[in-house]
């Protein structure tokens, strides 16, 4: 956000693998892809990622999943 506006919203459909993810895994996959998209402007930036979702809050949940989709 900046100056408390939203700077952008990504979205695609989802891979014929990515359809039997549980909801949890599917919100870290749209944000890694958003974060692929603009990574040439995150380059050497602070970023902050805000979610409504409780389970990609907790740092735990989001490393665990993180290492299974890889």
């Amino acid at each position: 956000m900046k100056l408390g506006k939203v700077i952008t919203y990504s979205s695609r459909q989802l891979k014929v693998h990515e359809q039997n993810y549980p909801t949890r895994d599917l919100k870290l996959v749209i944000v890694i892809f958003t974060l692929k998209i603009w990574r040439h402007y995150l380059y050497d930036v602070h970023v902050d990622v805000f979610t409504d979702n409780k389970s990609c809050v907790h740092p735990e949940i989001v490393e665990s999943s993180l290492e299974e989709m890889t």
